[in-house]
């Protein structure tokens, strides 16, 4: 249309639609909600799912791509990232957060499954206990709903708000594990003792560990036991160095002191000690409990202090890697804790509930007292001023309720929730205090400059828990209205400003969020085709239609096209992001350099077996693409980088050799059966091997990519056959070189048949290079010459009786190309998803 949109928000999905508007300012009105009208309204929450559901189209004034700043810090499974970081790696990588369940109200990891950025205002809050705590801070939008109760129930509220109202926010006590690792309870004393302590040395020829130690008598002991776990754990011994005296000044006073160094002179040692430190938190999400109480007693004992004052306990640490550590060793505890620091120098004091800790420590010995006004708290107001007056125990929880102040959690155990036994309200308390979560104070400390700030959305739960400065988690929740809507695939814009000023009940307006990030909001109804397709009336085609698959993932996402079958499942996507790891360094990590191991030791540390790495995590990516479109015929294409795509894997510089042109270099079946890659191919094979006959999906087969020659042919099917004796096991060649074609006859005595990859076929029947963009006019595969030799080669296979299709690009861009397979009698074409309708169509109509 050439009209100008009447308003912009932004879009939620990809539709169009049009209809009748109805203004909605008021959950309690939305009886008056028709179906099939377009819900305009100001926010949207859980009570207006019922009318959601039937609704055309969603607008919302306010809400949408709420955010925080890039620098704030989120859990995942791959340990602590920045915020901007899941943004970026979310859809090339699986990455899950900590998410509340709102019904259990226990913790969960759940799937990252969107992100974005935006530039916007945001306002910088402190969160503490007593709105007096300072630097403890997030950077977010102010229309960012958080997570709180109200009168007992779940709610999401708008920080700017909640701010506004003095209400309290959800924190969390408790972190569930994210998988379990068997790991030895006295490694973790160790890494306790020597990252607190210590210093390790790593050089490309050196390395050495180093536990630094002031030989006083309540040390020895503590000394000693380090050491001999250490010559346990590694065979090797902390040896004593002479003692060094230094002098410094503090507050102006000049201090002299002295400490005595234990070495382990050990590159391997010292190597693996830094990736244990890269990889802390990671371990400690895993581990069990007992090594986690043996890792927090390490730190304690190496520079920790128990106060009989405050009956805390201290613990110094200068490494934020460490910090991140024992803070989820707490919260995997159950650990009250706070942070504070004082230049480069934190201090994490443990507030209860330590007593466990210290019947592992050797040095640091202490009772754990009770704080006497508690540690895990919870907004009396928020829970409790509903039903005040049936729980005002002796007359003293009224005042906790007109002041808005915080109630120990305690308290509400062993006093309140026996005052109403069997209601309604002592259930919900009792899961209240029972559950994973705490009640935070929370308020503004200035508004910010408009900066670069980003989102996520989470499977499910739509909610996640994002960490401050100091490393307290904070729940918060998703725009309800995008999340919905996405679900229900209705379309729906967002942060719509003026929405409620310029439309009207009973408008006629058209919603187009069909261009982009940005929705647009059009006055009357716009002329726009929908094309619906019943998959029961799906029609029949004797060519066989089939679908590329690029990533696992898109395959459980495009299980339910009607395809017969997935022509082309490339490997590559699994390789480069997956595994990430070239296969020759695995098949050769002993000789690698240390700082490759580094590398690889991080993606690889549950793997003595560095090459079954390798053909775990190709094997898992094949099978999910086998499993989706189970029991038909799933085609999975043996890698086929370049020499340059590999060299971009960890350890690929070392392997791969620098070519002028790669699409026509060291590619494809050459590659498999050469000295230096015959190895490597053999991972591959073991990974489909695994697929099938541990697996079970026998209707994976295979496909050799760009083998020139027959003989290169044999030397490939040789070596398969020799790791896999299934004769059911079919093995296709891709027919991409026009050697292909004029020894077809030669090229089906070896292999089951051909697919055709127009893409190179045409750039080596024209001449060209089709990476050129001077020459990309020229690489057409509508050229006669390319479709004489497409003609020949299906000719050629159906004399044979031998599989022919085809898994090129040009089925999927070009319709005249369809038909001109399909009038020469092709078994399948195989497009992407995007296309495959049309194309099962379009084969019917031909037909």
């Amino acid at each position: 249309t050439k009209a100008e949109p009447i308003l912009k928000g932004i879009a939620i999905g990809s539709q169009i639609t049009a209809g009748k508007v109805r203004v909605i300012k008021d959950v309690d009105k939305i009886n008056e909600f028709q179906s099939g009208e377009i819900l305009v309204t100001e926010m949207t929450d859980p009570d207006w799912e019922p009318i959601m559901k039937i609704a055309k189209g969603i607008i919302t004034e306010r809400g949408g791509r709420t955010c925080f700043t890039g620098d704030t810090k989120i859990l995942t499974n791959k340990g602590f990232m920045l915020i901007e970081d899941i943004v970026k790696k979310y859809d090339k990588e699986e990455i899950k957060v900590l998410s509340l369940n709102p019904r259990t109200l226990k913790l969960e990891w759940k799937k990252v499954v969107d992100g974005f950025e935006r530039n916007a205002k945001v306002i910088k809050i402190n969160v503490s206990q007593t709105r007096r705590g300072k630097d403890d801070f997030l950077r977010v939008t102010p229309d960012h709903k958080f997570l709180t109760f109200e009168n007992r129930k779940l709610v999401e509220i708008e920080i700017q708000k909640i701010i506004d109202d003095n209400l309290s926010i959800l924190s969390i006590k408790h972190l569930p594990s994210f998988s379990r690792t068997k790991l030895n309870p006295k490694l973790g004393y160790v890494l306790g003792a020597i990252f607190i302590d210590g210093y390790i040395y790593l050089s490309r020829t050196h390395g050495e560990v180093l536990f630094i130690q002031k030989e006083t008598v309540e040390k020895l002991e503590f000394i000693s036991k380090v050491r001999k776990y250490w010559f346990e754990l590694f065979g090797k011994e902390l040896k004593r160095y002479k003692e060094k005296f230094s002098i410094g000044c503090i507050r102006g006073r000049k201090i002299k002191g002295s400490a005595t160094d234990f070495r382990c002179y050990s590159k391997d040692l010292a190597s693996k000690l830094s990736i244990y430190l890269e990889n802390l938190d990671r371990i400690i999400l895993s581990a069990p409990k007992e090594f986690i109480l043996e890792f927090l007693a390490g730190a304690i004992d190496g520079d920790g202090t128990y106060s009989a004052q405050s009956y805390r306990v201290n613990i110094f640490l200068s490494k934020e890697k460490l910090l991140q550590a024992l803070i989820l060793s707490c919260l995997r505890l159950n650990i009250p804790f706070q942070v504070s620091n004082n230049r480069d120098i934190y201090n994490l004091q443990l507030l209860d509930n330590f007593e466990e800790v210290l019947n592992y420590t050797t040095r640091v010995k202490g009772k754990n007292y009770r704080p006497k006004f508690g540690s895990v708290f919870f907004n009396a107001k928020q829970l409790l001023g509903d039903i005040i007056d049936k729980v005002n125990y002796k007359g003293r929880i009224k005042s906790y309720v007109l002041n808005n102040l915080l109630i120990d959690g305690n308290k509400i155990s062993r006093y309140i929730i026996p005052m109403i036994k069997g209601s309604l309200e002592n259930h919900e308390l009792t899961k209240l205090v029972n559950s994973d979560l705490k009640m935070l104070r929370v308020k503004k400390e200035k508004d910010e400059e408009i900066t670069k700030v980003y989102n996520i959305t989470v499977a499910d739960n739509h909610n996640y828990v994002v960490f401050t400065s100091k490393y307290t988690p904070v729940v918060v929740g998703n725009c309800h209205a995008a999340i919905v809507s996405r679900e229900l695939g209705i379309p729906a814009i967002v942060g719509v400003s003026g929405a409620l000023e310029k439309l009207k009940t009973g408008d006629e307006i058209t919603i187009d969020n069909s261009q982009g990030l940005e929705g647009k909001i059009y006055q009357g109804i716009l002329d726009y085709e929908v094309i619906e397709h019943k998959l029961e009336e799906i029609p029949e085609t004797k060519t066989k239609i089939y679908v590329n698959i690029g990533e696992p993932d898109e395959a459980l996402e495009k299980w339910y096209l009607p395809v017969k079958g997935v022509g082309l499942a490339r490997e590559e996507f699994i390789i480069a992001s997956e595994i990430k790891i070239h296969p020759n360094a695995l098949i050769d990590y002993p000789n690698l350099p240390e700082e490759i191991k580094q590398k690889i030791d991080e993606l690889t540390q549950e793997y003595e077996d560095k090459k079954q790495y390798y053909i775990d995590k190709l094997a898992e990516g094949i099978a999910k693409i086998g499993a989706a479109f189970w029991p038909n015929e799933v085609i999975v294409r043996f890698s086929d980088f370049k020499t340059n795509e590999y060299r971009n894997l960890i350890g690929g510089e070392i392997y791969e050799p620098k070519e002028e042109n790669p699409m026509i270099g060291w590619r494809g079946a050459s590659r498999y059966y050469h000295p230096n890659f015959r190895q490597a191919f053999e991972l591959e094979v073991f990974a489909i091997k695994k697929v099938r006959e541990e697996m079970k999906l026998k209707n994976v087969v295979v496909m050799v990519p760009f083998c020139r020659t027959p003989q290169e042919g044999r030397e490939v099917v040789k070596i398969i056959r020799s790791i896999i004796q299934d004769p059911e096991l079919k093995i296709y060649v891709m027919c991409e070189i026009p050697s292909n074609i004029l020894l077809a006859d030669e090229f089906l005595e070896i292999f089951d048949g051909m697919s055709i990859g127009s893409n190179d076929l045409t750039q080596l029947v024209l001449g060209i290079d089709r990476d050129n963009e001077i020459l990309s006019g020229i690489g057409d595969e509508r050229n006669p010459a390319v479709l004489k030799m497409l003609e020949e080669v299906i000719k050629k296979c159906k004399e044979k009786n031998k599989y022919i299709g085809i898994c090129g690009q040009a089925p999927s861009d070009f319709p005249e190309v369809v038909e001109f397979l399909i009038k020469n009698g092709i078994y399948s074409i195989s497009v992407n998803p995007d296309v495959v309708m049309r194309t099962i169509e379009l084969a019917k109509e031909i037909e």
